[in-house]
């Protein structure tokens, strides 16, 4: 298994990779909007990016995409809330709306962070320590990017990332009443 920055030409693989994982949990920032019409989303959103795989770092099977992990931080260029309304609003309004909401509500990294989200796995690919890598070369990306700490959210109920969490040495915050996530950092000092 290889785990490598990911491409554009990537960008495909991990939309499926997903599909099998975080968004089976209806947890996508476009709300209940069919699977088709949210990767049409996804890929005009991507347009309007220079590099629209920046951060993102993939675990390849052979030449199949099996994990993936996100890393953002200051340097890395986000999409500016005009160009991402123009875009969205072509869901309707209530879509476009509730993505707004969440793109304002996403964490932004400090200058000394690295935000690292998204942790999948492919389910035929569980229990093979691919998680736990992947959170190694996410910390070792920032770590070269000259990050000084290491931050993410974790759902109370993601059981297994919490394992690997705490088997990287990651530190948890204590979870706010009504809170679905708990915020973990790590130094990389």
């Amino acid at each position: 298994m290889e785990i490598r920055r990911a491409t554009k030409h990537d960008l495909d693989a991990i939309d499926r990779l997903l599909t099998d994982t975080l968004w089976q949990e209806d947890q996508s920032v476009f709300g209940h909007l069919p699977f088709e019409t949210q990767q049409r989303l996804r890929k005009a959103l991507r347009r309007t990016t220079r590099d629209p795989a920046a951060g993102v770092l993939i675990v390849l099977d052979d030449t199949t995409v099996v994990g993936m992990l996100a890393v953002h931080t200051t340097e890395i260029d986000e999409l500016p809330l005009r160009t991402t309304w123009r875009v969205v609003r072509l869901a309707g309004l209530i879509a476009a709306l509730h993505f707004m909401v969440q793109a304002l509500r996403r964490y932004r990294p400090r200058r000394h962070e690295a935000y690292l989200f998204g942790l999948a796995v492919a389910p035929s690919h569980r229990r093979r320590g691919l998680a736990e890598r992947l959170m190694v070369a996410g910390e070792n990306y920032a770590r070269q990017l000259g990050k000084s700490t290491a931050v993410g959210f974790i759902a109370h109920d993601n059981a297994a990332s919490m394992a690997v969490s705490t088997n990287r040495g990651w530190t948890f915050d204590r979870p706010r009443p009504g809170a679905r996530y708990v915020r973990v950092t790590k130094s990389l000092g």
